[in-house]
Protein backbone atom coordinates (compact mmCIF):
# COMPACT_ATOMS: atom_id res chain seq x y z
CA UNK A 1 0.00 0.00 0.00
CA UNK A 2 1.48 3.26 1.22
CA UNK A 3 5.24 3.63 1.48
CA UNK A 4 6.14 5.62 4.37
CA UNK A 5 8.03 8.59 3.11
CA UNK A 6 11.88 8.86 3.93
CA UNK A 7 11.94 11.05 6.59
CA UNK A 8 9.40 9.12 8.34
CA UNK A 9 11.37 5.65 7.62
CA UNK A 10 14.76 7.70 9.02
CA UNK A 11 13.09 8.67 12.57
CA UNK A 12 12.06 5.05 12.93
CA UNK A 13 15.53 3.95 12.29
CA UNK A 14 16.87 6.68 14.79
CA UNK A 15 14.50 5.92 17.54
CA UNK A 16 14.93 1.72 17.09
CA UNK A 17 18.91 2.04 17.10
CA UNK A 18 18.63 4.95 20.48
CA UNK A 19 16.09 3.76 22.11
CA UNK A 20 16.92 2.75 25.64
CA UNK A 21 16.75 -0.52 27.27
CA UNK A 22 13.63 -1.57 29.39
CA UNK A 23 14.76 -1.60 33.20
CA UNK A 24 14.45 -4.43 35.34
CA UNK A 25 11.13 -4.81 37.47
CA UNK A 26 12.30 -4.46 40.95
CA UNK A 27 12.60 -8.02 42.99
CA UNK A 28 9.81 -6.69 45.63
CA UNK A 29 7.15 -5.20 43.26
CA UNK A 30 4.89 -8.08 43.22
CA UNK A 31 5.61 -8.12 47.39
CA UNK A 32 4.56 -4.38 47.19
CA UNK A 33 1.12 -4.15 44.87
CA UNK A 34 0.22 -7.69 46.94
CA UNK A 35 0.46 -5.21 50.48
CA UNK A 36 -1.19 -1.80 49.05
CA UNK A 37 -3.90 -4.28 47.52
CA UNK A 38 -4.69 -6.35 51.51
CA UNK A 39 -4.05 -2.59 53.04
CA UNK A 40 -6.58 0.14 53.71
CA UNK A 41 -9.25 0.69 51.21
CA UNK A 42 -8.18 4.25 49.16
CA UNK A 43 -11.27 5.89 49.05
CA UNK A 44 -11.93 5.42 53.03
CA UNK A 45 -8.22 6.92 53.06
CA UNK A 46 -9.56 9.77 51.30
CA UNK A 47 -12.84 10.20 53.04
CA UNK A 48 -10.72 10.57 56.02
CA UNK A 49 -8.58 13.26 54.92
CA UNK A 50 -11.94 15.19 53.47
CA UNK A 51 -13.31 14.84 56.91
CA UNK A 52 -10.17 16.48 58.29
CA UNK A 53 -9.41 19.05 55.73
CA UNK A 54 -13.27 20.06 54.84
CA UNK A 55 -12.89 22.92 57.86
CA UNK A 56 -10.00 24.11 55.56
CA UNK A 57 -11.45 24.90 52.83
CA UNK A 58 -14.30 27.36 54.30
CA UNK A 59 -11.48 29.82 55.22
CA UNK A 60 -10.78 30.43 51.14
CA UNK A 61 -14.58 30.53 50.88
CA UNK A 62 -14.85 33.35 53.50
CA UNK A 63 -12.52 35.68 52.74
CA UNK A 64 -13.92 35.89 48.78
CA UNK A 65 -17.16 36.61 50.61
CA UNK A 66 -16.07 38.76 52.94
CA UNK A 67 -14.49 41.01 50.12
CA UNK A 68 -17.44 40.70 47.95
CA UNK A 69 -19.15 42.37 50.79
CA UNK A 70 -16.77 44.86 51.34
CA UNK A 71 -16.44 45.83 47.85
CA UNK A 72 -20.02 46.28 47.66
CA UNK A 73 -20.61 48.12 50.01
CA UNK A 74 -18.11 50.49 49.51
CA UNK A 75 -20.12 51.42 45.98
CA UNK A 76 -23.17 53.60 46.64
CA UNK A 77 -26.02 51.61 45.39
CA UNK A 78 -27.93 55.50 44.75
CA UNK A 79 -27.23 57.14 40.92
CA UNK A 80 -25.34 60.34 40.79
CA UNK A 81 -27.87 63.02 40.31
CA UNK A 82 -27.76 64.21 36.84
CA UNK A 83 -26.18 68.22 36.04
CA UNK A 84 -27.89 70.82 35.43
CA UNK A 85 -26.66 70.24 31.88
CA UNK A 86 -28.08 67.12 31.68
CA UNK A 87 -31.67 67.91 33.14
CA UNK A 88 -31.85 70.93 30.36
CA UNK A 89 -30.72 68.19 27.53
CA UNK A 90 -33.68 65.95 28.85
CA UNK A 91 -36.10 68.41 28.93
CA UNK A 92 -35.28 69.46 25.96
CA UNK A 93 -35.85 66.20 24.48
CA UNK A 94 -38.56 65.54 26.29
CA UNK A 95 -40.32 68.63 25.03
CA UNK A 96 -39.72 67.57 21.27
CA UNK A 97 -40.26 63.82 21.24
CA UNK A 98 -44.03 64.43 23.21
CA UNK A 99 -44.86 67.59 21.51
CA UNK A 100 -46.61 65.91 18.74
CA UNK A 101 -48.45 62.81 20.90
CA UNK A 102 -49.32 65.89 23.36
CA UNK A 103 -50.81 68.20 20.95
CA UNK A 104 -54.19 68.88 19.03
CA UNK A 105 -53.00 66.14 16.48
CA UNK A 106 -55.26 62.86 16.50
CA UNK A 107 -54.35 59.76 14.78
CA UNK A 108 -56.16 58.53 11.61
CA UNK A 109 -55.92 56.57 9.05
CA UNK A 110 -54.06 59.01 6.93
CA UNK A 111 -51.79 58.84 9.04
CA UNK A 112 -48.43 57.28 6.89
CA UNK A 113 -45.89 56.30 9.79
CA UNK A 114 -49.22 54.75 12.15
CA UNK A 115 -50.88 52.58 8.96
CA UNK A 116 -48.30 51.28 6.94
CA UNK A 117 -50.85 49.55 4.42
CA UNK A 118 -52.67 52.52 3.99
CA UNK A 119 -49.84 53.97 2.42
CA UNK A 120 -49.41 51.92 -0.42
Amino acid sequence: MNQPNDPDRRLVQFLREYAPDVPPPSPELEDRTIDALDGPHPIAVNRAKLRQLRPLWLVPVGIAAGLVVVWNGTRSPIPPQPSAEELAQLETYMETTWDGVLGETSLTESSDWFFPEASE
